[in-house]
């Protein structure tokens, strides 16, 4: 999980100044004093998950998240809006059995559910060690996996309530 420590040093020294903070405001928004903040950007000791929190907390600078979750791509929604302009539409796939989706969708959520449980520790904590990297690299993946079944029993309880809807030949006369 370790990322290049100047990375991380530079970053929060351009976040705090992006906002005009002095390293004065910065210590007592974040609890640290200044001659700790100014080892950390200036390259002198590591940057703690903690104080990175607090900048965020602060700040709201996503950029800071990334130290926390290197994988992760922030996106600005009017990029997300653009990248969705650029995308060719796909077909979509049929919908597929409710009676078999539900359950899978079900075994899904329980899973994300135990998972954000076990992030949720670990960012009260603030300190991230690779067992609490590797959780949140997987709370990601269910997540993603989570989008794709809810779209597919979507479709497949629209495509359900469509059928049960239009008349049978037995209502015929």
């Amino acid at each position: 999980m370790r990322r290049d420590v100047s990375y991380a040093n530079e970053l929060v020294r351009v976040v705090r100044e992006s906002r005009d903070l002095k390293l004065k405001q910065m210590a007592l928004v974040t609890g640290y004093s200044t001659s700790a903040i100014n080892r950390y950007e200036l390259d002198q000791a590591p940057v703690p998950v903690d104080y990175v929190a607090r900048l965020f907390r602060h700040t709201g600078d996503l950029r800071l998240v990334q130290l926390v979750w290197p994988g992760l791509t922030v996106t600005t929604q009017a990029q997300a809006q653009a990248q969705t302009r650029s995308v060719p539409p796909t077909r979509t796939p049929p919908a597929g059995d409710p009676r078999d989706l539900i359950p899978r969708e079900l075994e899904a959520l329980e899973s994300a559910a135990s998972a954000a449980r076990y992030v949720e520790r670990v960012v009260r904590d603030g300190k991230v060690n690779d067992n609490d990297d590797h959780s949140l690299t997987s709370l990601l993946r269910l997540h993603n996996q989570m989008r794709a079944i809810i779209e597919q029993v979507d479709r497949a309880l629209a495509a359900w309530r469509q059928a049960s809807q239009q008349p049978g030949p037995s209502s015929m006369r």
